[in-house]
């Protein structure tokens, strides 16, 4: 007995917490699968996963919402904003020496990555200074490093491709413009809306480079997705990659095209333009030309779409000359 009567090992210690032992294996596992992974995929997870946390806290924007009743916002909640953070995690996890072997497409990657990751919180910091020219100026200099890490993206793909077939260059040159057509249709919207009077001269300039340069970003997803397409038919790469990466740029080209003509006749008061875009689901087709086609497209890097060739193969070249890519 122990003292004050009670029995041994009755000391009035609480035992320790236990999990059930399937979520402590799952965890187990998760925590190998987590260390084994690349530092660049490990740092990127992390922190996609702080995101999402100061996000449902309420700290920083765009802010999470969780009502089965609109599932359009919780789609807009995560994607592709969280999926865009773990871009370069889901490129380096699918091959873990793509630092090496494609360091344009991981470079790009960490761009857009980084740009989505602090455009928020810094135009949220940049906006307590009171005027809007630092906001404007952050929100412009995230549109600018976004841009760029697309074309760098586009860069590494147009490495990896073979010479494309006729059939797949003019699918890719009409991808590429009906993109074109998309940011110029967002321009023009963009410029015959009413626009925001700050009072402020310099401040209406800035916000006016600044509505101008948002096309910058889709003029830059027209680069990288023409690169996409006339890689369609590189035999080296998975298919389902290819397909899936195709299918994310045509969206982007075909309904983004569609969506944003409407939207700009339903500004111009056309009655049946109005009348489409206040139909139910119209929410659910702009997200799909728009974070739908992104999403598709981060995925598509995810399993394999910038898997460059074994090393030592000849890949043939837009200049039909043949190079051999040699192990670094």
């Amino acid at each position: 007995m122990a003292p004050g009567g009670r029995p041994e090992g009755d000391l009035g210690v609480v035992e320790p917490l236990r999990l059930p032992d399937g979520v402590l294996r799952a965890w187990q596992r998760s925590a190998a699968w987590f260390t084994a992974q690349p530092l660049l995929a490990r740092l990127f997870i992390g922190l996609a996963a702080l995101d999402v946390v100061v996000r449902a806290l309420g700290v920083v924007g765009p802010s999470i919402v969780l009502d089965i009743g609109a599932p359009v916002g919780i789609l807009y909640s995560f994607f592709p904003h969280d999926l865009l953070i773990l871009l370069p995690a889901l490129v380096v996890i699918r091959r873990p020496t793509a630092t090496d072997d494609t360091p344009n497409v991981v470079d790009g990657a960490i761009l857009v990555a980084l740009a989505e990751l602090l455009s928020h919180p810094t135009g949220a910091l940049a906006g307590t200074i009171g005027s809007v020219g630092p906001a404007v100026l952050v929100a412009l200099g995230a549109t600018l490093v976004t841009a760029v890490g697309w074309v760098w993206v586009g860069r590494g793909l147009a490495s990896l491709n073979p010479a494309p077939s006729p059939n797949a260059a003019g699918w890719a040159n009409l991808a590429a413009l009906g993109i074109v057509a998309t940011a110029g249709v967002t321009a023009v919207i963009y410029v015959a809306g009413p626009g925001v009077d700050y009072g402020d001269e310099e401040s209406n300039r800035l916000l006016a480079v600044f509505y101008l340069a948002q096309i910058l970003a889709p003029l830059a997803i027209a680069y990288l997705g023409r690169h996409v397409i006339r890689g369609f038919e590189d035999e080296r790469r998975p298919e389902m990659a290819l397909r899936l990466g195709a299918a994310a740029v045509l969206l982007a080209a075909g309904l983004g095209l569609v969506v944003n003509v409407i939207g700009l006749l339903a500004r111009s008061d056309v009655a049946f333009a109005q009348s489409l875009a206040g139909v139910g689901g119209w929410d659910l087709l702009y997200w799909l030309a728009t974070g739908g086609a992104i999403s598709l497209l981060v995925i598509a890097f995810g399993i394999g779409l910038a898997d460059p060739a074994v090393p030592g193969e000849a890949v043939e070249q837009h200049d039909n000359e043949a190079v051999t890519l040699e192990q670094r």
